[in-house]
């Protein structure tokens, strides 16, 4: 359709072009003139016209690509939506909803070709954990699992 287009508008151009030329003559667009000067033979009509019709196409030839460019932008944001509105993507551990950041990644969800694991089979999953702190003379962290989060005790004492 955008071509088509973009074709209508050159032949809209190309004509209006050699309307204006025939109107108002060669006198007063001396430096329009592609081909010869005054008293060459005149140009073939057709070659005339798919000449104007090239000019007008160079002219509007990025017309497609934007457009293009702005259709794949909608798209990507109608994708989100839709992310959004997919009541299958909602957490209900944490009653939340699915919200998509950036629709620049749209594309390449569900695209995963390969998961990596050790020598044992087993998944790795490196994710740091707040273990253990000493400041000044205090500690905090726990010791035991079930422990409370921050436990104070005297450093000064502690032994090796």
């Amino acid at each position: 359709m955008l071509f088509f287009f973009q074709v209508v508008i050159c032949l809209i151009g190309a004509t209006t072009s050699e309307i204006l030329a025939a109107e108002f003559g060669p006198a007063h667009n001396d430096y329009l003139r592609i081909l010869g000067t005054k008293g060459e033979p005149k140009e073939h009509p057709a070659l005339k016209s798919l000449l104007k019709f090239g000019t007008w196409m160079l002219l509007f030839a990025n017309l497609v690509p934007i457009s293009l460019i702005v259709s794949m932008e909608l798209v990507k944001f109608f994708q989100a939506q839709f992310i959004q509105w997919d009541i299958t993507v909602y957490d209900l551990p944490r009653d939340l909803p699915c919200k998509v950041q950036t629709s620049n990644l749209n594309e390449q969800l569900g695209q995963v070709d390969y998961v990596f694991s050790d020598k044992t089979g087993t998944l790795t999953c490196n994710i740091m954990t707040y273990k253990k702190m000493s400041i000044g003379k205090y500690s905090y962290g726990v010791d035991k699992p079930n422990a409370p989060d921050i436990e104070e005790k005297d450093v000064t004492n502690f032994s090796m």
